[in-house]
């Protein structure tokens, strides 16, 4: 019985440690809000936090909530995020998340998420701040061939030509977008100058989807 306290003891130590005390709090919040951990001026000492205690949280919340603490990427493109288990079917299990608590990526935000990847992962540009506008554009102009189908499921619209009102609808879509990114620690956006910066998490979207980003058409309807 003594080992088993003992070992209990060993695998939550974190929970005593002064570094805890004061950020645990958020960075459990963070991982169960569904944010990425990552490096960054912003999350520095989260990721410190994380990278340090990994073993131990990743008990924690394996024993606790049934979920996964999940690792990707290497060195400065290293982060972290909460994952969830499969089923004998291959179906993942949400753990113990309370089912209010859950929630899925919109499919209009999905598409966003993939020409994002495909304009700035897949085809490196030498910016580093993309402008929140010159993005909107950019997917405007440079994905023409989809725009049809942007009407379609962003502005609810069966047109083929758009007009001023659909065009402001798939706009504010993008920003819906953008925002719930930066949620998710996707990107960061920085509000002062309206530009925003892809973050290392965002290759988690594409490891998932890399064969469907590569070669499906954003306008395919199945």
């Amino acid at each position: 019985m003594e080992d088993y306290y003992l070992q209990e003891d060993v695998e939550y130590a974190f929970l005593t440690t002064q570094e805890a005390k004061v950020i645990f709090a958020d960075v459990d919040y963070a991982l169960k809000s569904g944010k990425h951990i990552q490096k960054c001026p912003s999350q520095n000492k989260e990721f410190a936090f994380v990278r340090k205690f990994h073993d131990q949280l990743k008990s924690y919340y394996e024993n606790l909530f049934d979920i996964h603490l999940n690792r990707e990427g290497e060195g400065d493109s290293e982060y972290f995020f909460i994952d969830f288990f499969k089923d004998g079917n291959g179906h993942y299990q949400r753990g113990n998340i309370p089912i209010e608590n859950r929630e899925y990526l919109a499919e209009s935000h999905l598409i966003i998420a993939f020409l994002l990847i495909r304009m700035y992962l897949l085809e490196p540009r030498a910016e580093n701040r993309i402008s929140i506008q010159e993005f909107k554009v950019q997917i405007l102009l440079e994905y023409e061939e989809y725009k049809p189908h942007l009407l379609r499921l962003f502005a609810k619209s069966e047109d083929t030509e758009e007009t001023d009102y659909e065009l402001r609808s798939i706009e504010e879509e993008m920003d819906k977008a953008l925002r719930k990114f930066n949620d998710l620690c996707w990107i960061m956006i920085d509000k002062g100058t309206e530009t925003f910066e892809i973050m290392p998490s965002l290759n988690r979207l594409l490891n998932m989807f890399e064969n469907y980003i590569m070669t499906t058409p954003i306008n395919n309807e199945q």
